[in-house]
């Protein structure tokens, strides 16, 4: 993917951000589907509240990377299963494309802030191999993990206005 990313002229030093926005943009979309745009809030509700839980597992074996990715994902979707009766559409407009605008917002932000979650969880020397340092720092510094987390509720709050 990165050969094809310099073969059209992308400097070497931006491969790694165009892969990372093309990457999140393509999840979003993969959410949406997978989800529905109905759904998405429950999503939401359900990225919270599994990043609450798995911050507090206190299991040895539950100390591996791959591990906690598996668990934050199992009770993601067990929570979405609770959740989906409890919340509705996050995001509607008044015509169609208005309307994917505001639901490609919030799934990039839900993506986004999954993606901060599991970073934070590598060690930089691992993530240093596969991202550059602007995109490192676009989801694993402190502040952006604190944007990450507050970017779905304030997108949501904006698109309703």
């Amino acid at each position: 993917m990165f050969d094809f990313f310099l073969d059209i002229g992308v400097p070497k030093q931006y491969v790694g951000d165009v892969w990372v926005l093309i990457a999140l943009i393509v999840a979003s979309l993969f959410l949406v589907i997978l989800f529905k745009k109905q759904n998405l809030g429950s999503l939401i509700a359900s990225v919270y509240c599994a990043y609450a839980i798995e911050t507090k597992i206190f299991f040895d074996w539950f100390s591996g990377s791959t591990m906690r990715f598996g668990v934050l994902i199992i009770l993601l979707l067990l929570l979405f299963f609770v959740f989906k009766k409890f919340f509705g559409e996050v995001a509607s407009g008044s015509n169609m494309i208005s309307e994917w605008i505001k639901i490609s917002l919030v799934s990039i932000t839900i993506v986004g802030f999954v993606t901060s979650i599991v970073m934070d969880w590598y060690s930089r020397a691992v993530l240093g191999g596969f991202f550059s340092a602007f995109s490192m720092s676009i989801f694993r510094s402190d502040e952006a993990q604190l944007v990450w987390m507050l970017a779905p509720i304030g997108v949501i709050y904006i698109v309703n206005l």
